[in-house]
């Protein structure tokens, strides 16, 4: 037996993490998942919804937009209904993304239909996705059983992820920044 108790010596969490409460969350991004980092998407029924959202792809900024704004502009060109899911990493980082929902005549891209189904599948398993653009589609790899630890989901209702995720970037009247710079 050696001449150091490592027992006494080991540091042990404890002490620093009785100081500290639980994770408070201060952004939420709006983005889609990363090729690199496995994610879950919130299963539960109410943690979706869908909503107008005006894209500005250069920016890669999205906006929720109020409807007497659309109406009185127009732009069914950069507004889209979007279907918004609640995603979980691994390191338990909340993100939002979206998916954008079928046209006027119920048609779906590939690249959306594609989406969707790897979000139904991330409801269930770790996945990682990844652009499949030969075939503009994406492909998704599963991580292994009983590797990864089960996701938190968060206890803020929809509307309280979405209020923290858009909010620099909702649309409430015709005099908005944006609008103005999209030419309205």
């Amino acid at each position: 037996m050696g001449r150091i108790n490592f027992a006494q010596v080991k540091a042990k969490g404890e002490r620093q993490e009785s100081l500290a409460t639980e994770p408070e969350i201060t952004a939420i991004p709006i983005r889609s998942p990363k090729s690199d980092e496995f994610f879950r998407c919130d299963p539960r029924l109410e943690m979706s919804m869908a909503l107008n959202i005006l894209t500005l792809k250069d920016e890669q900024e999205e906006f929720l937009i109020y409807d007497d704004v659309i109406d009185a502009i127009g732009y069914e060109t950069v507004i889209k209904r979007k279907t918004i899911f609640v995603c979980n990493t691994m390191n338990n980082s909340l993100f939002v993304s979206t998916i954008p929902l079928p046209d006027d005549q119920g048609k779906l891209n590939q690249w959306h239909k594609s989406a969707y189904q790897t979000m139904e599948r991330a409801k269930k398993n770790w996945i990682r996705r990844q652009a499949d653009r030969v075939n503009s589609q994406y492909t998704i790899q599963v991580a292994k059983e009983g590797i990864c630890p089960d996701p938190k989901w968060t206890e803020m209702k929809l509307e309280e992820v979405l209020e923290m995720a858009f909010e620099e970037y909702i649309i409430e009247d015709t005099s908005h920044p944006v609008l103005k710079r999209l030419g309205h």
